[in-house]
C-alpha cells in the first residue's frame, strides 16, 4: 500500500496521477488560424525584406512626404488614413494591383522618383492602372463610403466607364467632369460624407 502511494506521488510530480491528456488539451496551444482575431483593416502583411511594414500610417507618411505640389495625392494626412482603410491589404512586395501593399511599394519608390510613382501610389492607382484602374479604385472607395449612390459594383463600374479620364491624378482635378474629380471627392467623403453627392455621377461640381 505504501509503495502504491509513493508511486502515485512520484507520478503526480511528473505530470498528474490518474488524469488523462485530454484534461488540459489546448491550454497553452495557439488558436487555430480561422479563430484568430482579424488584424486592423488598415494593415497589410509586412515586408519580408526588412522594409517598412505595410500599414496605413507608413504609407500615408511616405506619400505625404514625397508627393507634393502638382503631384499631391490627398487633401491631408488624415484623409489619406481614412481612404487607406478601404484598400485591400494585398501581398508583401506587390508592385501591381489595387492594394495597400502595391501603393506602399510605389510610395517608397516615389521618395527618389515621384513621377510616375506618386500617381501609382495614389488613390487612382496611376494612369496606367498600375495599382488598379481609376474606375476600380473609384468604386472601391465609393461603395462602402457612399452606399446610396450605386446599387453594386457592376452599376458603379458601368457608370464610371462613361466618365472622361484626364490622365495622371492629383488633388487639383477637383472641378472637372472626370473620374479624377470624382475620386478626389470620394476620398474626401471618407471623412466627410457631405462629399458623397459631389463624388456621384450627377455631381454639379465635377462638370464642365
Amino acid at each position: 500500500m505504501m509503495r502504491s502511494i509513493a508511486l502515485c506521488i512520484a507520478v503526480a510530480v511528473a505530470g498528474g496521477c490518474g488524469g488523462s491528456d485530454d484534461d488540459h488539451a489546448g491550454d497553452h496551444g495557439d488558436a487555430p488560424a480561422d479563430d484568430a482575431a482579424p488584424g486592423d483593416h488598415d494593415a497589410a502583411p509586412g515586408d519580408d525584406d526588412g522594409g517598412l511594414p505595410a500599414t496605413c500610417e507608413s504609407y500615408c507618411t511616405l506619400i505625404t512626404e514625397a508627393c507634393v505640389d502638382r503631384m499631391r495625392q490627398y487633401y491631408d494626412h488624415a484623409e489619406c488614413l481614412t481612404t487607406c482603410a478601404l484598400f485591400a491589404p494585398g501581398e508583401p512586395d506587390d508592385d501591381a494591383g489595387n492594394s495597400l501593399s502595391c501603393r506602399l511599394y510605389h510610395a517608397e519608390l516615389a521618395q527618389d522618383d515621384p513621377d510616375p510613382h506618386c500617381y501609382h501610389a495614389g488613390p487612382s492607382g496611376g494612369h496606367a492602372g498600375v495599382c488598379g484602374t481609376a474606375c476600380e479604385n473609384y468604386c472601391a472607395i465609393m461603395l462602402p463610403t457612399c452606399p446610396e449612390e450605386y446599387a453594386d459594383q457592376a452599376d458603379c463600374l458601368g457608370v464610371c466607364a462613361g466618365f472622361p479620364d484626364p490622365g495622371p491624378y492629383s488633388v487639383f482635378e477637383s472641378r472637372t467632369d472626370t473620374v479624377a474629380c470624382r475620386i478626389f471627392h470620394a476620398t474626401r467623403a471618407t471623412s466627410d460624407d457631405g462629399h458623397c453627392g459631389t463624388a456621384s455621377a450627377d455631381s454639379s461640381t465635377c462638370s464642365e
